[in-house]
């Protein structure tokens, strides 16, 4: 555990290091270490971020989940915080990060549709407050009403359990004998019937 946190540590400044661009390098290695060792599933990592005005800057951004108690069960809410290079002196942007099978809860009281996050303690934020305060105070106000949920499953749907089947009636083994064929009636020849003149002419013939 603690070669762990040695890691998370050294790559956090080794990360601060590499950019060279925070004005106060120590205080911001100072403040992610102190998080990420209560908020292990936070990880640190540079990559880019873009302002409301669509410029761009290189950050150092902690990402991962922070966890919430809704209803005494434990929840995890994926968030970002991107720090700044003039931090402390300004607060982080912290934005809620659904995964693919969730979504962000409409109208939420501190987070808009995009994830961006809303708070007091952002708004009055000073250079004496700092990151983990920050966490916390989410992990308790994403606990009273959470910003995201589960989205709906769209999958097949499950198939419904067999109905048990109605015994059929068993049919006899022996098949009735059916009654002998009788025999149809030979087919009786037309009478061949003579007119009297042809009679007459047969007559002839045998005298």
């Amino acid at each position: 555990l603690s070669q762990l946190n040695m890691s998370l540590g050294s790559q956090v400044q080794q990360l601060v290091r590499g950019l060279n661009a925070y004005c106060d390098p120590i205080r911001v290695t100072q403040d992610c270490d102190e998080l990420l060792l209560e908020q292990r599933s936070l990880l640190p990592k540079v990559d880019t971020f873009v302002s409301n005005n669509g410029s761009e800057s290189t950050l150092l951004c902690l990402e991962g989940t922070i966890p919430m108690i809704c209803s005494s069960k434990k929840y995890n809410c994926p968030v970002q915080l991107w720090i700044h290079q003039d931090y402390p002196a300004s607060p982080p942007t912290c934005y809620v990060k659904p995964t693919q099978d969730m979504a962000i809860k409409a109208r939420h009281v501190h987070v808009d549709g995009a994830g961006f996050v809303y708070h007091q303690y952002l708004t009055e934020w000073n250079p004496r407050s700092n990151l983990k305060v920050l966490c916390n105070t989410l992990s308790q106000v994403f606990g009273r009403d959470s910003p995201v949920y589960a989205k709906p499953s769209t999958g097949p749907r499950p198939a419904q359990p067999a109905r048990p089947s109605q015994p059929q009636p068993q049919q006899p083994a022996v098949q009735p004998v059916q009654p002998p064929l009788q025999p149809h009636p030979p087919a009786q020849q037309p009478q061949q019937q003579h007119h009297p003149q042809q009679q007459q002419q047969q007559q002839q013939v045998e005298q």
